[in-house]
């Protein structure tokens, strides 16, 4: 959450604090290739460090698997407050027991109004499996529904852009959103340059 605190306060609240952290498995043969060249079996390295920051700016929820806190005393995230159950009452409002059986419901929704809007003006549903999956369930958006997302629960291939629903959900969140169809970034693996970029960023 700290990217997200400093953002919302508008200065560096820890600064020896690290806004995002992330460890990657450098025995993994990681495709660091352009996207055109990849194959069905390749794992992008680019596509899952994107998915990461996802989490590090805050697309990660706080309740446990028996519909607990992560923290005591309790410190819901933002993420954790546009939650909703299928009938639409929010996760902080339910009791602890709720809270747990909504884990495993199939019928988690993110209420936020942004990503809804994305959504064709429906609640996007979040992965919600009838077995929880610890560091999958509730933190992604559910594959059956939303196939492909750069935020599923699991990799399905190359992704190196955001879709206009985890823009919303960020949106939702907090952060401002800006598209530049002018900047240009260069691609190491290509020495190619990429002609779009997305920045998310305080406004």
């Amino acid at each position: 959450g700290e990217a997200l605190v400093n953002h919302i306060y508008g200065q560096d609240v820890s600064p020896n604090a690290a806004e995002i952290s992330a460890q990657f498995n450098s025995l993994v043969a990681w495709y660091l290739g352009p996207p055109a060249d990849a194959s069905d079996s390749d794992l992008d390295f680019t596509t899952v460090v994107l998915h990461e920051l996802g989490h590090g700016l805050n697309l990660l929820d706080t309740v446990m698997e028996d519909g607990s806190w992560a923290s005591d005393p309790p410190l819901r995230g933002i993420y954790d407050s546009l939650l909703e159950t299928g009938n639409r009452p929010r996760l902080p409002a339910l009791t602890q027991a709720e809270r747990a059986a909504a884990l495993i419901s199939g019928e988690l929704y993110w209420g936020g109004a942004a990503a809804t809007a994305a959504n064709g003006d429906k609640r996007p549903k979040l992965y919600a499996p009838a077995s929880y999956e610890p560091g999958s369930s509730v933190s992604h958006l559910d594959e059956a529904n939303h196939g492909g997302e750069l935020m599923s629960p699991e990799y399905t291939g190359v992704d190196r852009s955001p879709s206009a629903l985890e823009l919303g959900m960020l949106q939702d969140m907090g952060w401002g959103i800006r598209t530049s169809q002018t900047a240009r970034v260069a691609d190491p693996a290509t020495t190619n340059a990429l002609s779009a970029y997305i920045v998310v960023h305080p406004h």
